[in-house]
């Protein structure tokens, strides 16, 4: 039931529908620097406000998906 629960926080976290896109991604930005050392910086522009659910999601997991090409533990796919 734990393993779910993570799964389910991962997949869409619960600051994504409180606060928005910027914080959910700052939170995910923290705890990847906390779990590599890596420090991450982050700019939003200051007007950005909330976007769409669905955009914000979609936003969500690709800095999510990506996230490992800093560490390099996934390599870069060129087309």
């Amino acid at each position: 039931m734990r393993e779910m629960r993570t799964l389910s926080y991962l997949l869409h976290p619960p600051l994504l529908d409180e606060l928005g896109l910027e914080s959910a991604v700052r939170a995910y930005a923290e705890g990847y620097s906390q779990r590599t050392g890596i420090r991450v910086d982050l700019s939003f522009p200051s007007h950005m406000g909330r976007l769409p659910q669905a955009i914000e999601i979609a936003l969500f997991r690709i800095v999510q998906e990506d996230s490992p090409m800093f560490t390099g533990t996934r390599k870069a796919r060129r087309r």
